[in-house]
């Protein structure tokens, strides 16, 4: 309540009283839902710039520790070699090495993160002591270890766990390039004329990739950003392409879509240091090969790429097939075309000839042409390679017309 008391003086003389009661609890209910309001757009606002945030973050130290971890894979991969190539080997050491300056920089910039007022990381620190003060969703709450995806093991698998330090290997049997870890099955061999095409704006994870397919016997070519890879020659022989989906510009997501419609159909292999569920999804529908989360383990990467090469150069030899049938079909005259249409509609000779008003024998001269160009020996061939030029032709007999 709002009380409010006045003494107007009179003309004459006399003092009168006024008094004014003003209820004022909806005023005070609404301004008490407005800072309501307030804060909790205030709340939202820091969840969203920590989540802007950490994902940030996220990517800038997975990159150089998905380099750290490749480069070491490959190291090992290349001293496992029958002869190993200690060239190969002192590279990705020194790979090493600079991922993880590169790393501690980061984190040293993580650290001394200021704000420019005040000189202390006030906006960092209460956003987490805000989030850390709620019930149980807070930066505070969250699993430091986010895991892996399951997936299939090939072989058996070796146990690993937290603090796990793999036993020296440096007396024992080489194994051969093929092998990441005793008892694990071989990835097929792929041809040597297989490319690997890697998409990623960070010289360090490239560069990691790169000797990462070499060491099995797979040729690479790099790029740092989709325009490159537009503008730049592809390899015309089985290839796959592992690409990052945050790139500068054009997305990983985008640059699928824009490559399909170009009608340029390498299997991709998506990675990210900062994947989600809806990202994964909308990347296997369009047709992605896999989606592996930086650092990923070198066997991981090398079983999707195997599998790609193995997809693309199956679609390339359908293709090829297609194509040699295409180039039989076209030794076909116009007269044999018809007739095979109608063949392999289902037609007997009889009913054929009826139909274009043809001799029977004609109609049989006509089919054995269409044979023997066709390269096949029974209808049935011919109607699996009519069924893969699309050619039909609707079955009607002489009653029917």
């Amino acid at each position: 309540m709002l009380l409010t008391i006045t003494f107007p003086a009179g003309s004459d003389g006399d003092r009168n009283v006024l008094a004014f009661v003003v209820d004022i609890t909806e005023r005070r209910q609404a301004q008490d839902a407005l800072l309501a309001a307030q804060a909790e757009l205030a709340h939202a606002a820091r969840v969203a710039t920590l989540g802007e945030l950490s994902a940030s973050i996220a990517h800038e130290v997975n990159q150089p520790l998905a380099a750290i971890v490749t480069n070491g894979e490959a190291g090992l991969r290349w001293l496992r070699r029958d002869v190993p190539d200690l060239k190969e080997v002192g590279a990705t050491i020194g790979a090493v090495v600079n991922e993880g300056r590169r790393a501690s920089e980061i984190v040293t910039s993580i650290r001394t993160f200021r704000h420019p007022a005040t000189g202390f990381a006030a906006p960092f620190r209460s956003v987490l002591h805000d989030e850390a003060g709620r019930n149980g969703h807070g930066t505070c709450d969250l699993s430091n270890d986010g895991g892996s995806s399951r997936r299939q093991i090939i072989g058996r698998e070796r146990p690993r766990f937290r603090g796990y330090i793999p036993p020296d290997t440096s007396l024992q049997p080489r194994t051969s390039l093929a092998m990441t870890r005793p008892n694990q099955a071989h990835p097929p061999a792929q041809p040597s004329s297989s490319v690997v095409i890697i998409v990623d704006d960070d010289a360090g994870i490239r560069a990691a990739l790169d000797s990462l397919f070499r060491s099995v016997g797979l040729e690479t070519r790099l790029f740092g950003s989709p325009a490159e890879l537009l503008g730049g020659l592809l390899p015309d022989s089985p290839a796959c392409i592992v690409l990052d989906v945050r790139l500068p510009g054009v997305s990983g997501l985008d640059l699928q879509g824009q490559l399909t419609r170009q009608g340029i159909r390498y299997p991709i292999i998506f990675m990210t240091g900062h994947g989600d569920i809806p990202m994964s999804v909308r990347a296997m529908k369009a047709g992605a090969v896999d989606f592996l989360s930086k650092p990923f383990r070198d066997q991981d990467m090398l079983d999707a790429v195997t599998a790609a090469l193995e997809r693309d150069a199956q679609r390339r030899a359908e293709a090829a097939a297609k194509e040699d049938i295409r180039a039989q079909y076209e030794t076909l005259t116009a007269r044999e075309r018809e007739v095979m249409g109608h063949v392999t509609a289902g037609l007997m000779n009889k009913q054929v000839a009826g139909l274009i008003g043809l001799s029977e024998i004609t109609v049989k001269i006509h089919r054995g042409n269409v044979m023997r160009k066709m390269g096949v020996r029974s209808l049935a061939d011919l109607v699996r390679k009519a069924e893969a030029l699309g050619v039909s032709q609707t079955s009607k007999t002489p009653d029917q017309t």
